[in-house]
């Protein structure tokens, strides 16, 4: 398993409304066999988690799940050519497990290709 201290962005639209992002290193994507092409996920809540999978790939922890949704990694190039990967977090998820802009720590684990996010 491979763990990394993060911290969720929290961007502000014109009309006030906030969106939380996740940059996610692109070699756990490469690994999860998610690419420009192919970048459905499922995204679900729990108790004390956001738990992130490719799309089609089944779970044994349905009963778990408070919430799930089908979601895309989005993909940017850089000025210098490099790429960055991000996912949008939906803002009740973040609310659920008390990140915010304050607090905006978490601890992201990569294992069995599923991504973990819980609060640091």
């Amino acid at each position: 398993m491979e763990s990394r201290n993060l911290n969720v962005s929290f961007n502000k639209s014109g009309s006030g409304s906030i969106t939380p992002k996740l940059c996610l290193p692109i070699t756990w994507l490469k690994e999860m066999d998610i690419n420009q092409e192919d970048k459905g996920i499922i995204v679900s809540l729990f108790d004390d988690s956001i738990v992130i999978r490719k799309a089609g790939v089944e779970s044994n922890f349905r009963k778990d799940v408070i919430d799930e949704r089908d979601k895309n990694i989005s993909f940017n190039k850089s000025g210098s050519g490099s790429i960055t990967t991000r996912i949008v977090l939906p803002i009740t998820y973040t609310k659920h497990l008390s990140i915010s802009e304050d607090n905006r720590a978490v601890i992201v684990n990569f294992k069995n290709n599923m991504i973990t996010i819980k609060k640091a």
